[in-house]
């Protein structure tokens, strides 16, 4: 035994000097001849002091998050289909008639006994172990010369193929040739359809991070138990009545026919994959991936109280685009990606579990040095959303050996998304990841690595799919707090070995690796086989590969097209505080050139008719197709108005679309504040949240409306308190009539924006408005979002003949809602009134004429509402200080007023007097809150005016289409 150990050590040496892949096979052959693999794993343990019936178990991690929790063992006997030439390895490992021997990996020689030089003994014994896992010998010599664990030389890991997959490929072009792959399996049943699915595996009991994501509306959640989780796990969580989840404990799951599900090995985080093909099954668009120690972020405007994961679109209306920052990488593109500095951490020098440690100190990959842009991609662009996490974010051991392992990133209202740039890889994991539909292919996690590796390894696979269709990731803000059990960081690191080792290689083949397939499938499974035979992945996780793609076909999944993804490009939009809004497609542009503005064009020309039709003439050559019909935005200022607020962005997003409304928000309500964010993320709602007062909001609504003068035909300035109806075609010509009968209704509104523009360059205004009467009963915040059950009385503006013949032009009069011609505005004024200065020449000289609009102004709810709002206007605007007490307030007015009565003073004169204090700005406001702190009697009663049943209609049907966000 000696001497044939002797030799073979002598080979194993001569073999890491040459780098000779014949003489370590040689070294092993000795061995083999001579029948002594037992006899090696003998001698090897003798040398290391240990007893022959000793085992060293391996307590690897398994996770990034929960997937931590799961101990790295052997699957237990299965069945599952594989070719019929070829027996899986790990089924082979599951024999028990073959004991297998886990060696401690890595370890260093120090380990041997004082005094002994056991490196020949270590070398041989690998050799021995390796062998007896199944692997060849071709295997066993790839990985001494090139495993830096096992090869004396340090060499890195180089990524070359050093086996080959013998196997099937199952799939032919664009399906699998084999029809057995499409055979049907035994699934659990459910009653429940839902659009958004949450997936997570556990062998914990239930944790406050399932339980904030099964408390979100509108999402249904599959638990994938495994042999650990406890069997009451349903019950002790308080789930087990509830429809929209679905445990699976392990039991359930063996009873699961389906080739792929009996293929996941159960004590693995790999049984997440269950969980995914369930939800695809059960009609999932939208797939939250998270782990059970990640907890939503709180909110404040839900029953549930959690911030909720981007959801999928509830209507086809809704905006396709999203948000997001972007780097301008032109020529120079940026191979591998380190988005955690963009997401403003509260430490220095982060990046993501799975990033390469050899770029960490690269500063170029993380894009500091661009130029950063905001704009829109398309929503259907986006393959996966990776939320960072605040508390103990996903980072490797390395970085928290040497750095902070507790930090948190920008939860600010103007947070913003950032786009990975197109071309890059960047790691994203399994703790807060939303996948959608059109990336569900590429939510495999392979099970033959640590957890700490697999969905890192998932990632970098299924973002090169992603490339060739033209997919984005995207990196998010906060969106859970992970609070990750004690760990120990150098188990950690052992665990994830192949992040530190093989990253590099695995980038850079991935990077250079082409297929021409015709299908998604094909190209997976090419790719996956490629990825085998370098040694990233093992044979076992090729087949389940093709058990998944045939058990997504099984299911009914829809694989996205190779040949109809267009170039993935980010749209530059305009900005206010650094935050974008929508001013796209720009088909407003006229000139010679055909790309100005007419406002633009005026600054070389003159006001006159000549140039206005110049202006005309140049926009016939704008390449840009414009919408059909009449485009509408709203642009509207608002601050602490909850619950109001809710019902006009729901009401207004349902009308025209919330992509068409423009929102400045100043306020403090934290309701407000995460509603407008959850808005703007989930629906398209252009927000800009603004710190400027009221005597400044004017000049940025204007600066705005001069931006949205390219894409827009109509622009309105509107209040919270005011929503967009119209006068139905029923109604008479001339002035409507202001009766229950025939009165401005919502559904008015998209008849007229399916006709062509009708705005001919000069202002229009709002000839009907119909207004709430103070009801003191729906004071309530319970009642307050009930806007339908106010009594309106209309008040009818001019008809287009009597302004003619008004001796005082309308354009004098200010107390008329303006209806502005996009390209001729120039000024929005905080009303949004009839002013002919806010009109470019000449149509600024020219009598404004009526449009078909019209509004609910619900100025009037309840008493201490309208009071509490005028208050905070005039704070606003800095006629009182926000300390005063309504005593001081009434002395400071009856000293700039003099001694008058606020109740029975004449309307005009009180009017007169506020006008002269250079209040002119919100005068009413000012007026109806002394009158307010006067204690004045007013005289409205709701029975005197009419419901309006299609208003009411129309709220509560707006209401019920986003039922995820359900009052308090």
């Amino acid at each position: 035994i000696e001497q044939v150990l002797c030799i073979g050590c002598c080979c194993v040496c001569l073999a890491m000097l040459l780098k000779s892949y014949s003489l370590v096979v040689l070294s092993v052959v000795l061995c083999v001849a001579a029948n002594n693999f037992e006899l090696c794993l003998l001698q090897k343990k003798k040398v290391r002091g240990k007893s022959s019936t000793e085992t060293q178990k391996i307590d690897v991690e398994l996770g990034g998050g929960g997937n931590e929790d799961f101990e790295q063992e052997q699957a237990p006997p299965r069945t599952p289909t594989f070719s019929a030439e070829q027996e899986s390895p790990a089924l082979l490992q599951n024999k028990e008639e073959e004991p297998q021997l886990k060696l401690q990996e890595g370890k260093n020689v120090e380990d041997a006994p004082p005094g002994e030089s056991s490196t020949p003994f270590r070398e041989i014994g690998s050799i021995m172990q390796m062998y007896e896992n199944k692997k060849s010998l071709e295997e066993v010599a790839h990985q001494l010369l090139e495993d830096p664990e096992s090869a004396s030389t340090g060499s890195l890991f180089s990524g070359n193929p050093f086996r080959t997959y013998n196997g099937p490929l199952h799939v032919h072009g664009r399906g699998f040739g084999d029809e057995s792959a499409y055979s049907s399996g035994k699934f659990p049943s459910l009653k429940k359809d839902c659009n958004n699915w949450a997936v997570v595996t556990t062998i914990n009991p239930p944790t406050h991070a399932v339980k904030s994501v099964a408390s979100l509306p509108s999402w249904c959640l599959v638990i994938v138990g495994d042999t650990k989780t406890p069997p009451d796990y349903l019950q002790s969580a308080g789930l087990e009545d509830r429809d929209d989840v679905l445990y699976l404990s392990a039991s359930d799951q063996q009873l699961i026919t389906d080739g792929f599900v009996q293929s996941v090995p159960f004590n693995s985080f790999a049984r997440k994959n269950v969980g995914f093909l369930l939800a695809i099954k059960y009609g999932a668009k939208v797939i939250f991936d998270f782990d059970d120690d990640n907890v939503l972020l709180s909110q404040n405007f839900t029953d549930s109280g959690f911030v909720s994961p981007l959801a999928s679109k509830v209507t086809e209306q809704e905006s396709s685009l999203l948000k997001v920052r972007f780097l301008d990488v032109g020529d120079t593109p940026i191979a591998v990606f380190n988005p955690l500095p963009l997401m403003k951490p509260t430490t220095d020098g982060a990046w993501p579990r799975g990033f390469p440690l050899s770029q960490v100190k690269n500063t170029s990959t993380t894009g500091m040095d661009r130029k950063v842009s905001l704009g829109t991609i398309p929503h259907s662009s986006v393959g996966v959303v990776q939320a960072v996490c605040n508390g103990d974010p996903d980072v490797d051991a390395a970085h928290r050996l040497t750095r902070s392992d507790s930090f948190s990133f920008n939860t600010e209202p103007s947070a913003l998304n950032l786009l990975v740039p197109a071309g890059s890889f960047t790691p994203y994991n399994a703790q807060a990841t939303v996948h959608n539909y059109n990336a569900f292919w590429g939510l495999l996690l392979p099970h033959t690595v640590p957890g700490r590796v697999t969905d890192i390894w998932r990632a970098y696979f299924t973002e090169r799919i992603m490339q060739d269709l033209q997919l984005a990731v995207v990196y998010a803000p906060p969106l859970v707090l992970h609070q990750r059990s004690h760990h120990n960081y150098l188990a950690d690191f052992n665990a994830e070995n192949d992040l530190y080792i093989k990253t590099d290689a695995l980038l850079q083949f991935l990077q250079d690796w082409r297929d021409v397939s015709p299908s998604v499938p094909a190209r997976l499974e090419n790719l996956w086989v490629a990825l085998y035979e370098r040694g990233y992945i093992e044979l076992a996780d090729v087949e389940a590969l093709q058990l998944w793609l045939a058990a997504l076909i099984n299911v009914g999944y829809e694989f996205p097209s190779l040949n109809s993804q267009s170039q993935l490009v980010a749209v530059a939009q305009p900005a206010l505080h650094g935050q974008p809004y929508l001013a796209t497609p720009a088909y407003n542009l006229g000139g010679a050139s055909g790309a100005q503005t007419y406002a633009e064009f005026l600054k070389d020309a003159e006001g006159t008719w000549d140039s206005w039709q110049a202006w005309l003439e140049g926009n016939k050559k704008v390449a840009i197709t414009r919408p059909t019909g009449t485009v509408v935005k709203l642009i509207m200022m608002t601050k602490d108005e909850w619950p109001l607020l809710r019902t006009w962005v729901l009401y207004h997003g349902a009308l025209i679309g919330f992509e068409n409304l423009y929102v400045l928000d100043g306020s403090s309500d934290p309701r407000c504040v995460d509603f407008l964010v959850h808005a703007r993320g989930h629906w398209g709602l252009n927000v800009v949240f603004s710190p400027s007062n009221l005597n400044v909001l004017a000049t940025e609504m204007t600066e705005m409306a001069r931006e949205l003068a390219k894409a827009s035909d109509i622009l309105m300035k509107v209040d919270t308190d005011e929503f967009l109806a119209a006068i139905p075609d029923s109604c008479p010509e001339g002035s409507p009539r202001v009766d229950s009968n025939c009165s401005i209704i919502p559904d008015a509104v998209a008849d007229l924006l399916a006709q062509p523009p009708v705005g001919d360059g000069r202002q229009m205004f709002v000839p009907l408005a119909c207004l709430s009467l103070v009801n003191d009963e729906l004071c309530d915040e319970a009642k307050q979002e009930e806007v339908g059950l106010f009594t309106f009385q209309c008040q009818s503006q001019p008809s287009i003949q009597s302004v003619v013949d008004d001796a005082h032009s309308v354009t004098t009069q200010p107390s008329w809602k303006s209806v502005y011609d996009a390209r001729t505005v120039t000024t929005i004024n905080l009303g949004g009134h009839v002013i002919s200065s806010d009109i470019l020449p000449p149509w600024n000289g020219i009598q404004a004429t009526a449009s078909r609009f019209g509004f609910f102004h619900l100025h009037s709810r309840c008493t201490r509402q309208i009071a509490a709002s005028s208050r905070m206007v005039m704070v606003g605007h800095g006629y009182i200080s926000a300390d005063w007490t309504d005593e001081q307030v009434l002395v400071h007015y009856r000293r700039k007023l003099g001694v008058i009565d606020f109740c029975t003073i004449d309307q005009s004169t009180f009017v007169n007097k506020v006008l002269g204090l250079q209040q002119s700005l919100s005068f009413h406001k000012v007026i109806w809150y002394l009158r307010f702190l006067a204690k004045c009697k007013r005289d409205d009663n709701p029975a005197q005016g009419f419901p309006s049943p299609a208003f009411r209609q129309f709220v509560e049907d707006a209401t019920s289409k986003y039922s995820d966000l359900k009052a308090l």
